[in-house]
């Protein structure tokens, strides 16, 4: 310990290596002129969400209007009919996140 404590007692005084206050100010001149990021676009987010909601509340009323509720009850009642269903929704998602894969240009 009394090496380390030498150390951290000296009172050496530390210089940047030449070019690197250019640098550094080049990078802040350059993260200053960016464009900053741009908004999220929340009114086109409230449409969809409420355009989500309008579809589910019509499908309801109309699956009730159809008497579907028993038929949904009946196919409910056979085995593995919930697991079938889990596995196809998320094939569908794993199949939709492969159809469009992440674009490194942003």
């Amino acid at each position: 310990m009394d090496e380390l404590d030498n150390i951290l007692a000296s009172d050496d005084s530390l210089t940047p290596s030449s070019g690197f206050p250019a640098r550094v100010m080049t990078a802040v001149n350059m993260m200053a002129t960016e464009e900053p990021p741009l908004p999220f676009p929340w009114g086109p987010f409230a449409l969809g969400v409420l355009a989500c909601a309008g579809v589910a509340a019509s499908s309801a009323w109309f699956l009730s209007s159809l008497g579907a509720a028993a038929a949904f009850e009946r196919v409910a009642q056979v085995p593995g009919v919930s697991e079938a269903l889990t596995a196809a929704v998320v094939s569908a998602a794993v199949a939709q996140v492969f159809r469009h894969p992440a674009r490194a240009d942003f």
